[in-house]
């Protein structure tokens, strides 16, 4: 009898596991992961994200259809869509698609050219290439480039859509290549001009110093950096000018100074872009001497192999030199010791430096400082062809 007991426990024990798995599977397929042929001959799909919700993504070539509002077929579930990826080849987001849906980001490839009505939830942001009807959602546009108007636009950081700010911390780093004629506030004035950026720029630069003294935090400038680096985190950019032949003479050390503090920034910026300055040649005993460009080309060699590494981008501030020392003698960029820049170098520099950390189109710089206009507008064409060909 009591064998028997055990047998009907058994039995409903059983039972009670097959209705659980049953139900379990009803559950499953009423949860489960569907997909759509949309009329418009594109695909949509749900994937699980793996935090209670669902990525919505819709593929292939042409227009979403335009819905009536709750007429999407994935309206239903549109409290747990999270996620939302477009793929390139859609050109049309339709009407009411995704209004009430949780994703709060959407990013749109260059695909897409339109959308209708209410196609975004209000609280949502759209990143599109294109100007869409948005409804109350808030629209970014895409630029590469710091824009120069104010409004909203992005651009992608670390593989992730980012919103352009409009006010930006840039910080300076070398010897007297960077301080002599205050570079920096040269080109602080230079973007400021354009009327639509703000810059907050700070110089830490000392005589003859090298990337591996400013890398090391004991050294007494070193320090100095090291604590301004981290007691902010907001930094936009930072700038690297090394000691001026030092690249070609002890390129190990250039590049080690150049990877220790690429690193520190990195470790503690938020979202901070680096910038290597390359500097100019020279010949202290001939300021008319040829060999001037050649060292440039070198300098300009190495800066281009530690930038790579990097993934930094380069100021050629040397190479607008050699163009001016070359085609434009007559404009005397070095000072009376023939090594140092002079108030027209160190313009020419601020022109490339605002070209090439913004986009900015030096021709356009309303910025001549102290130089006549004839010499500015030179400088200026000068930089932008460097820039833009480099």
């Amino acid at each position: 009898m009591k064998k028997h007991r055990i047998l009907i426990a058994i039995a409903v024990m059983f039972v009670s596991a097959t209705i659980v798995l049953a139900s379990f599977a009803a559950c499953n397929k009423e949860e489960g992961l569907p997909s759509w042929d949309l009329e418009t001959g594109l695909k949509a799909k749900f994937d699980d994200n793996g935090n209670y919700g669902y990525i919505l993504t819709v593929s292939g070539n042409g227009p979403m259809p335009d819905y009536a509002r709750k007429d999407a077929p994935w309206y239903s579930k549109m409290g747990r869509v999270q996620q939302i990826v477009i793929e390139d080849g859609v050109t049309h987001i339709g009407s009411n698609s995704f209004f009430g849906c949780a994703a709060k980001q959407i990013t749109l490839p260059a695909s897409v050219t339109s959308a209708g009505v209410n196609a975004f939830s209000p609280d949502s942001v759209v990143f599109a290439y294109a100007l869409l009807d948005s409804g109350d959602a808030d629209l970014y546009l895409f630029s590469e480039s710091a824009p120069v108007k104010e409004g909203n636009y992005w651009h992608f950081v670390g593989g992730q859509p980012t919103a352009w700010k409009f006010s930006y911390k840039v910080m300076f780093v070398g010897n007297s290549f960077t301080f002599r004629e205050d570079i920096p506030k040269l080109f602080e004035q230079a973007v400021e001009s354009f009327g639509e950026l703000q810059l907050d720029v700070t110089m830490f630069a000392e005589s003859s110093y090298r990337l591996v003294q400013w890398a090391d935090a004991s050294d007494t400038n070193g320090k100095k950096l090291d604590a301004a680096l981290h007691s902010a985190d907001d930094y936009d950019i930072v700038v690297l000018q090394e000691q001026s032949n030092h690249p070609i003479n002890n390129f190990a050390e250039f590049e080690q100074g150049a990877k220790k503090l690429a690193q520190k920034i990195r470790s503690t910026q938020q979202n901070c872009r680096v910038a290597l300055y390359a500097t100019w040649g020279y010949d202290q005993s001939d300021p008319k001497s040829q060999s001037i460009p050649t060292m440039e080309a070198k300098l300009r060699s190495a800066y281009a192999r530690v930038a790579q590494e990097l993934d930094a981008e380069v100021s050629q501030v040397g190479a607008a030199f050699s163009e001016v020392f070359t085609r434009y003698p007559d404009i005397a960029l070095y000072n009376e010791d023939n090594h140092h820049q002079s108030y027209a170098g160190a313009m020419l520099a601020a022109y490339v430096h605002a070209e090439t950390l913004f986009g900015l189109d030096a021709r356009e710089c309303p910025f001549d400082g102290s130089l006549d206009t004839a010499t500015a507008t030179l400088l200026k064409q000068v930089a932008h062809s460097v820039v833009t060909q480099s």
